[in-house]
């Protein structure tokens, strides 16, 4: 299954998705997160919190095809923030132009540049990188990778000498300039490859080492709306790898024809990468809007390898609106013998699982679909299977353990607020010293934030910065548009009092906290018995509920609650996709029996050969063929057969 179709069913819900495409990047998270982490317990702390952070914003995706970008990001903005409580200080443009004015780097430099910073070791070409690409001081350095002052100005010392011997440069201050040039011409390339209105904004000018080498970031924004915002990255050999332009040009001149779309965007794929077009597949063209998408990837036995190739996005009038390169799969491991598709068939069947839950069947999702709350069977989803016949027998499941749920304890009226009565604002737990300082329209919500009334300076244009600048010390929150009900929110600062309440108190102030926003939560809401330590140092306990009507689980009707031990505050409050009330016009018994459902499930279901790409315990990728699961008499996978009139409900594709 792709990124893009696990990131479909996330939407709807389902959290086994989320697992699944997480375990995809788990190696590629731990890797990066070791490069800023000093121990082991920072990295841990690193990767948990980047997956918590994505599986919040996750909604906030807008191309899939970007997932791996995104939660990289996430991933820098925390690791950042985490390891360094302090400011990071960046040279000014003046002083960059001062270090490259009576010097122009050459193209060949550069790559030599390059060169000799792979050879380094790593203790050495870390501090090089962190000093003169990501501008920080010798004492944040210290700081940072905890260890003392002169080790930090001992090792860049040694690594200037290195680089001098690999350089055949005279003095320090010439190599310091090339470094320093190296970055800035990343940007100028950047500037060079495409218009930047004027009147744009630099907010983001970040350059990070990977373990694939290095990739530098650079964001403009309009002033006026940050919704409107050029980005383009870039890899260590100016090479372009991704460029978005989020505010499509106007389409009231000509347009093109689709044919003369595609040559555009494949004259502007040539001027980068010169033997793309040739060296990989078309794929359907994807009509978006205004925007035609057009894709090219790798193909091995006839079949597509995701996450290969390019997509170029291009409007009506033939400007390009994005690009992004995924280059070639080296490591395309072929069956030798493929294993009887029948036979896997049977066994797929056989570990099938169907559930009756409650669903609401959405139409950006969903076809058939009323937006309305419907009984449903849920068919769980399996991993497809190895295709190689050797594989076959050894494909094992492990049954994991079922999670508990127990009724809500009844609470006097006296221990509840009244709903009616407490603002969003009260309900959060705001005082008068914090502001709203955004809002945006989520569609059916509002999303609204809040921090206190403080001067804050933003020290540069980093991703980190950026992430500092609209998260930092805020509290975020959703609300309903229509009935102003809070929906979800989240405090982005640290706080702590002098108690230590147990797990029971913290419970009670959960408690408290569902009755005040649902007053029949006893009705419909159940608790998971095990309470699970989460974020800032272990001081919050988070607590899980679910919704259950006349004994059926609501599938997405689960509801978090995180509560500060140290001063019994709640932390994080993210609430159910549906109002529990609609649930009462739902018939929980069902007219078509499981076994007739099953029936239905297997005249549509089929297998199909697909490669998958997987990923070693190193971090090393490879793609292999599997049998995955197929629906051909379908425009889209089945999710749902609706439990009362048994009708088929897949997903849009």
């Amino acid at each position: 299954m792709t990124d893009t179709e696990l990131l479909v069913q996330i939407r709807e819900g389902d959290g086994e998705a989320f697992v699944v495409l997480i375990d995809r990047y788990r190696d590629m998270l731990w890797r990066n997160a070791q490069y800023y982490a000093a121990n082991k317990h920072d990295a841990d702390e690193i990767v948990q919190e980047t997956i918590f952070r994505a599986y919040v914003s996750i909604h906030k995706l807008r191309e899939p095809e970007r997932f791996a970008a995104w939660l990289r990001s996430i991933l820098f903005h925390y690791a950042l923030a985490l390891l360094k409580k302090k400011k990071r200080v960046v040279v000014s443009e003046k002083a960059v132009q001062h270090h490259i004015q009576s010097e122009n780097i050459l193209y060949d430099e550069r790559l030599y540049i390059q060169e000799a910073l792979g050879k380094l070791e790593d203790k050495y070409r870390r501090v090089i990188v962190l000093k003169y690409f990501q501008d920080f001081t010798l004492q944040q350095i210290a700081d940072m990778l905890r260890c003392p002052l002169g080790t930090v100005k001992t090792r860049v010392h040694h690594a200037l000498r290195l680089l001098q011997q690999s350089l055949a440069e005279p003095k320090e201050s010439k190599v310091e300039r090339k470094l320093y040039a190296m970055k800035q011409h990343l940007k100028n390339k950047a500037l060079s490859l495409f218009p930047i209105p004027d009147f744009y904004e630099l907010f983001i000018e970040d350059y990070a080492e990977e373990a694939q080498g290095g990739r530098a970031v650079f964001s403009w924004k309009n002033p006026a709306d940050e919704e409107e915002y050029i980005w383009i990255e870039l890899d260590a050999d100016e090479k372009l790898i991704d460029f978005t332009r989020s505010i499509q040009r106007s389409t009231t001149g000509s347009s093109l024809s689709v044919e003369q779309l595609r040559q555009e965007g494949l004259r502007f794929v040539e001027e980068h990468y010169p033997k793309a077009a040739h060296t990989f597949v078309a794929e359907p063209i994807k009509e978006q809007g205004d925007v035609y998408r057009f894709s090219y990837v790798q193909k091995a036995m006839d079949l597509p390898l995701s996450m290969t190739g390019f997509t170029v996005g291009v409007e009506r009038d033939g400007s390009i609106q994005s690009f992004h390169y995924y280059g070639y799969a080296e490591r395309v491991i072929q069956p030798q013998v493929l294993a009887d598709k029948e036979e896997v068939k049977r066994q797929y069947l056989e570990q099938l699982e169907i559930t009756l839950t409650i669903e609401s069947i959405i139409e950006e999702i969903y076809e058939p679909a009323d937006g309305k709350v419907h009984l449903v069977y849920e068919f769980a989803p399996l991993p497809a299977y190895p295709a190689e016949h050797k594989k076959l027998k050894a494909h094992v499941y492990e049954e994991g353990k079922t999670d508990e749920y127990m009724p809500l304890p009844p609470m006097a009226a006296s221990e509840i607020a009244k709903r009616e009565s407490a603002s969003v604002e009260t309900l959060i737990g705001l005082t008068p010293a914090y502001r709203k300082i955004r809002e945006s329209d989520l569609g059916e919500a509002l999303g609204i934030v809040w921090r206190a009334n403080e001067a804050r300076e933003i020290p540069d244009r980093s991703i980190d910065s950026f992430f500092k600048e609209r998260t930092e010390n805020t509290v975020k929150a959703r609300v309903d548009k229509e009935t102003g009900h809070l929906h979800s929110f989240i405090w982005f600062e640290k706080r702590t009092g002098e108690l230590s309440l147990s797990d029971e108190e913290c419970r009670k102030k959960a408690l408290q906290f569902l009755y005040t926003l649902f007053p029949q939560a006893g009705a419909f809401f159940q608790l998971l018995k095990r309470a699970e330590e989460t974020h800032q140092e272990e001081t919050c306990v988070l607590f899980t509920f679910r919704i259950v009507h006349a004994g059926v689980p609501l599938r997405s009707g689960f509801a978090s609650i995180s509560v500060n031990r140290t001063n019994g505050y709640i932390e994080r409050y993210i609430g159910p996709d549906i109002e529990p009330q609609q649930l009462r016009s739902v018939n929980a018994v069902p007219k078509i029996s499981r076994e007739q459902a099953m029936e239905l499930f297997h005249s549509a279901f089929d297998l199909k050969l697909q490669w998958s790409k997987e990923y070693e315990e190193n971090g090393e990728s490879y793609y292999q063929l599997v049998y995955a699961p197929d629906f051909p008499s379908l425009p889209g996978e089945l999710r749902f057969i609706e439990a009362h009139t048994g009708q088929m409900i897949f997903t849009k594709y």
